[in-house]
């Protein structure tokens, strides 16, 4: 039971309880994801999927484009790989 205490915002703030089950459930496919993620070696390339849905290739670089896509569980060997992880984790992000 939601009591809107200090407690109740605490864990909120901390990601581990949700006001909402559809809230619940993007979380959980947020966690899956990152905990999948692949980092690639300098300069090695990878696929994405944009902001806009678009896949796209470029090369690791280390830097924040990278590791927002890396730490999103978004940085994939293939356009494949892209694509199916679009289709599964991609509305939670």
């Amino acid at each position: 039971m939601w009591y809107d205490s200090q407690l109740d915002k605490a864990r909120r703030n901390c990601n581990n309880c949700f006001l909402t089950q559809e809230d619940a459930e993007m979380e959980l496919l947020r966690r899956e994801s990152r905990a999948k993620a692949w980092k690639p070696e300098m300069n090695q390339p990878y696929w994405a999927i944009s902001r806009f849905t678009l896949t796209f290739n470029t090369t690791w670089q280390a830097d924040a484009p990278d590791w927002m896509y890396y730490h999103n569980g978004n940085v994939h060997k293939t356009t494949e790989e892209a694509i199916e992880w679009k289709e599964k984790y991609g509305k939670a992000f």
